[in-house]
């Protein structure tokens, strides 16, 4: 499964899932800061599922 963990998520949570073999984009590692729309939208593009504990998602969703 792919992927798209927010910086939000703990690290420990994303070294979990990729032991468990899944491929997962950690924003933090490689676009720290980076508009959660942004975000969104390399999910979709990707067909990943996006991972955040962030609420403001909810507003971008709907």
């Amino acid at each position: 499964m792919n992927i798209v963990a927010d910086e939000s998520i703990n690290r420990s949570i994303v070294t979990e899932l990729r032991r468990n073999g899944h491929n997962v984009l950690y924003i933090a590692e490689v676009a720290p800061t980076i508009d959660d729309a942004k975000v969104l939208q390399y999910a979709n593009q990707n067909r990943s599922l996006l991972f955040t504990e962030d609420k403001d998602f909810g507003e971008l969703v709907f």
